[in-house]
């Protein structure tokens, strides 16, 4: 039974004094029966030594004892059995000995715990407490702390605030001198017969960059057929003309073209070109260059940018520089077999060098102190501004594969196209954009 003591246990000595006075008292009483009754009451001096000598015991041991207790009370009701009447008073007053120590060990088991209960009850609400004190004391520190923290970025998001204020004052601050008033924007757009319905082109640029040649290839005609641009060397427009799309089927039946007078004239100032030709009053513009990109095309481009007109960046006249590079770098004319042969060579030579010479171009009008951040963001935005390569001469077989739906028809030549299907593309995605309806 656990840690519980027996008469086999070498560590336990039974209280022999009590021994031989049980015993003793027994023969006394009993002097007829003294041998028959030595061994019970030797067994009942021996319980009694256990209960008298054991020491306090933990609470389990004690209730082994208590277990012993109950047997040695058993033992004691069974005692007048065997010692017939003259033994039961002894007896009688073993039991409620035993049974009185039972009672009070009980009673004491029951102090026991609950005074352990309360003490641990009592160490909970100390250490309780002294945690709300510890809280009480570091929270003050971790209270000032989050305050300078949160003090801080309130400060930053003001900075921030002020910045982006600053930032969007800057993006949208024009130059309200340069802007259209509500009634020159509507004189403009009735000069052009502006209506919703349509959509107006307006190709722009200096003098000779073969604008009017585009709006032929554009409007798929050629310089010969009846309605067409008039193409010459010299300046050729002196007032905006307005050419209407020839076709009749949606969305080209929608398109509007017009050329507007060369820049860089005596007659046509580059600093105001685009507020002199009412440039505002169009849907799109396209500035067309030719072999250098001038102080006129970066004046266009950035008015473009300021007033939101969508802009795009042409190199015409493609197929004739590639035929002078070849000419002066190879000697071979189209008459050569041997054209063909450097051919892909010098195109795609003379397509990076146009590229990387209009992204120098829009980086520079980009640094220009006089540009906002939000027109500085959209100059070097190449998904916004590029330059489309492409020749008239292609342009036009290009533009008929597209209203007649015959793409990739032998009268292309696929190895001479640029940009011209590309740049086709842009233009309708941009119309039905601006329209809200689709173009093509």
């Amino acid at each position: 039974m656990g840690n519980s003591h027996s008469v086999r246990d070498p560590g336990y000595a039974p209280n022999l004094n009590t021994r031989g006075k049980v015993i003793s008292a027994a023969v006394g009483m009993f002097p007829g029966f003294g041998p028959m009754l030595i061994p019970i009451f030797e067994k009942i001096a021996l319980k009694l030594s256990m209960f008298q000598t054991k020491p306090k015991l933990p609470y389990n041991e004690t209730m082994q004892t208590m277990e012993q207790i109950a047997d040695r009370i058993e033992a004691a009701k069974q005692a007048p059995a065997l010692l017939g009447d003259a033994g039961a008073s002894e007896s009688n007053f073993q039991i409620r000995f035993l049974e009185d120590a039972r009672k009070e060990t009980l009673e004491a088991l029951g102090e026991s715990k609950h005074a352990k209960e309360e003490v641990e009850k009592l160490q909970r609400r100390v250490q309780e407490a002294e945690s709300r004190q510890h809280a009480a004391e570091t929270e003050p520190k971790h209270l000032r702390a989050e305050l300078e923290e949160a003090r801080q970025q309130e400060a930053a998001a003001r900075s921030r605030e002020k910045e982006a204020n600053a930032k969007l004052t800057r993006c949208y601050q024009l130059d309200m001198a340069q802007l259209p008033s509500k009634q020159e924007m509507q004189a403009a757009r009735n000069r052009i017969k502006y209506s919703d319905e349509k959509y107006h082109f307006a190709l722009c640029g200096f003098t000779g960059t073969g604008k009017s040649s585009l709006i032929n290839s554009f409007r798929g005609l050629r310089a010969k057929d009846k309605g067409a641009a008039p193409v010459g060397t010299d300046e050729t427009t002196t007032n905006i003309t307005r050419y209407p799309d020839p076709s009749s089927e949606p969305p080209y039946s929608r398109f509007v073209w017009y050329d507007i007078p060369g820049g860089g004239t005596a007659a046509v100032s580059s600093e105001k070109y685009y507020k002199d030709q009412g440039l505002y009053a169009f849907d799109a513009v396209i500035v067309v260059y030719d072999d250098r990109f001038t102080e006129l095309d970066e004046s266009i481009i950035k008015d473009c940018v300021r007033h939101n007109t969508p802009v795009f960046i042409v190199r015409s006249k493609a197929d004739q520089h590639i035929d002078n590079k070849i000419r002066d770098e190879n000697g071979f004319t189209r008459d050569d077999d041997e054209y063909n042969v450097v051919y892909p060579e010098v195109q795609a030579k003379y397509v990076k060098e146009s590229m990387s010479f209009v992204d120098r171009c829009l980086k520079r009008m980009a640094n220009d102190p006089d540009v906002n951040e939000r027109d500085r963001y959209l100059l070097q935005d190449r998904r916004w501004h590029r330059v489309y390569i492409v020749s008239a001469l292609n342009l036009l077989p290009v533009v008929k594969s597209y209203r007649d739906n015959s793409a990739g028809s032998g009268s292309i030549d696929d190895s001479k196209i640029i940009d011209e299907g590309e740049l086709i593309d842009q233009m309708l995605l941009f119309a039905g954009e601006r329209r809200g309806v689709r173009m093509g």
